[in-house]
This record gives structure tokens, C-alpha cells and sequence, in this order.
């Protein structure tokens, strides 16, 4: 990502954001797969301040509503929510 080794506080943050973003939505389709999967609070510890972060995803901190799994939703709820999700990060010219 930075092959001159050299980024910011805010650069490895947004990495890290990232990567454990991706892994809860991982963690939310094993819950879906698998009911013996239990969920998991994803955060992490900036070591520095002590400050602990909690990472969220898009849907979340777009809509400001709490996570729910999708086995949990009915399926015209998910496919809305797949509509809006592709509206948000296709490129306007698409």
C-alpha cells in the first residue's frame, strides 16, 4: 500500500479500519452459514491514548442503525439494502 514505507497515524488507521471491516462482514456470513458461529465485538486499542476504537460498517455509520445480521432480515429487506449499497459505490457515470 505504501512502498515507500512511510504513511500517517490517519493512512494506518484507514488500513486498519478496512481490514477489520471486512473481516466482521466475514464473521456476519459464517453466522449466516453456521448458527454455531457466535458474534464477535470487533475493536481494537490505540495503544498510545488507550482509546479504544470500535469498528463499524458502512450500512451502520451510513444509516445510523445497528447491525443486523442478514439471515435475520426478510428478503425484500435484503435486496433493498443490496439496491442502496450498489447505488452508493458505483461511480455516477455507471
Amino acid at each position: 500500500m505504501y512502498p515507500h514505507g512511510e504513511y500517517s497515524k490517519g493512512e494506518a488507521r484507514e488500513m486498519l479500519d478496512f481490514a477489520i471491516e471486512s473481516r466482521k462482514r466475514e464473521k456476519l456470513q459464517l453466522i449466516q452459514m453456521d448458527e454455531t458461529f457466535e458474534e464477535v465485538e470487533f475493536s481494537y486499542k490505540i495503544q498510545s491514548s488507550g482509546h479504544e476504537i470500535t469498528v463499524k460498517t458502512f450500512e451502520v455509520l451510513e444509516h445510523d442503525t445497528p447491525s443486523l445480521p442478514v439471515k435475520k432480515m426478510l428478503p425484500f429487506q435484503v435486496k433493498m439494502l443490496h439496491q442502496q449499497l450498489l447505488k452508493r459505490r458505483l461511480p455516477k457515470d455507471w
